[in-house]
């Protein structure tokens, strides 16, 4: 991956975080209340439902060609693959479950809302537990922490990771059983969204055969696809699928997140294409590579997108705790520009002490594997002896 390409997908996940992170300042509530803005808010920035949910598939295609580059290195093992990612995940996904139960209860014990209004807080130890193995979204399920349903995504990924990491690195028959046990742990509407993470997948194997398209077709699919990728942003072009009407339990229910999972993949298909595009231009634009004011610029957004993971999980849950500890007003144009100004400074501290340091979760995540490894060992040798 060159510097330009780099460049591109640090500012798609930047892009996609921050709407994520707007989205729900526009549109965070209790008991149907709006509690960050008025609907004024939201008018006037464009924000909706579906645009928000379209830029997190944006990560999916995103991860999915990061991943599969990274399960693809010479001489890598299933641990050492499954290692990273954990201590990559675990890096924000551990401080962040902290936090929301920690608000939570701190919103509910400074009485600043009823108990019965903080949704997702029952069962918190098994919430809590779903959330730290990847089991939350798993058929049925929908277990995300209080306060904070961005968690959802993460699920779904970690399972994509196993299946990925299952057919590229188990080199015999064990890796169709592997996936096949993945599928049904993780169900049917986690399965869905696979595609458009699959779609990542393929584009690094398109790049990296250096299968680009010469400059004339590569501007008008990068432009055409940005433009259409911008209108269904934008709600200026609807994608024709909608739910049934009064179905609740299928769709709502049994699918969730994943309800409108062919409209996600045309998008996906959009997004991966404009990405393509962009490795074939970047090739004529190497000139980008040697300009000091380009470098400086691309090590700055770097620093901002290492930030993208920690801003898309702790910010529903700062959100809820600023604006409860201030004297916040949600009508005042002012506090909500300050509301903004204060998390994205506290993300970029708390980015500094998580995903910033994956190489210490990572320590942490292999010396659990490595004293499972050795308690493995030693009753397998216990149990071998006694049979003798």
């Amino acid at each position: 991956m060159n510097k330009i390409v780099s460049f591109y997908l640090d500012l798609l996940r930047i892009l996609s975080a921050f709407y994520v992170f707007i989205f729900h300042v526009g549109s965070g509530e209790i008991d149907t209340k709006l509690i960050f803005s008025t609907h004024h808010f939201s008018e006037i920035l464009g924000l909706n439902y579906y645009s928000a949910h379209y830029f997190v598939i944006v990560f999916f295609v995103l991860s999915g060609y990061l991943i599969t580059m990274s399960a693809s290195r010479p001489n890598i093992s299933v641990k050492t693959f499954i290692t990273a990612r954990l201590g990559r995940l675990y890096s924000v996904l551990i401080p962040a479950l902290f936090l929301s139960f920690l608000v939570a209860k701190f919103l509910i014990i400074g009485n600043y809302y009823p108990l019965d209004l903080i949704k997702n807080n029952t069962l918190l130890v098994q919430r809590f537990i779903l959330n730290a193995t990847f089991l939350s979204q798993s058929w049925s399920l929908n277990a995300t922490p209080p306060l904070n349903n961005p968690f959802w995504s993460v699920q779904y990924e970690f399972m994509y990771y196993l299946i990925i990491a299952s057919w590229l690195l188990v080199k015999n028959r064990l890796k169709y059983i592997l996936i096949l046990l993945i599928i049904l742990i993780s169900g049917l509407k986690v399965m869905l969204l696979f595609p458009c993470w699959l779609l990542g997948s393929f584009l690094y194997y398109i790049v990296s055969k250096k299968k680009t398209i010469n400059i004339g077709i590569s501007v008008m699919l990068f432009f055409s696809t940005l433009i259409l990728l911008f209108l269904i942003l934008t709600g200026r072009l609807i994608l024709p699928f909608e739910k049934p009407i009064g179905d609740h339990d299928f769709y709502g229910f049994l699918l969730f997140f994943s309800w409108n999972f062919k409209a996600d993949l045309i998008f996906s298909f959009l997004v991966a294409t404009n990405v393509f595009a962009i490795f074939s231009l970047s090739k004529k634009m190497e000139y980008f590579n040697t300009s000091s004011v380009f470098n400086k610029l691309h090590a700055k957004i770097q620093i901002i997108s290492n930030c993208s993971y920690t801003l898309y999980l702790f910010h529903l849950p700062l959100l809820f705790l600023f604006s409860s500890i201030t004297p916040y007003d949600k009508t005042n144009s002012f506090h909500q520009i300050g509301l903004v100004f204060l998390v994205l400074v506290t993300v970029y501290f708390m980015a500094k002490q998580t995903e910033w340091k994956v190489e210490l979760w990572r320590g942490f995540v292999e010396k659990a594997f490595n004293f499972a490894e050795q308690k493995y060992i030693q009753l397998a040798t216990s149990f071998s002896k006694n049979k003798l």
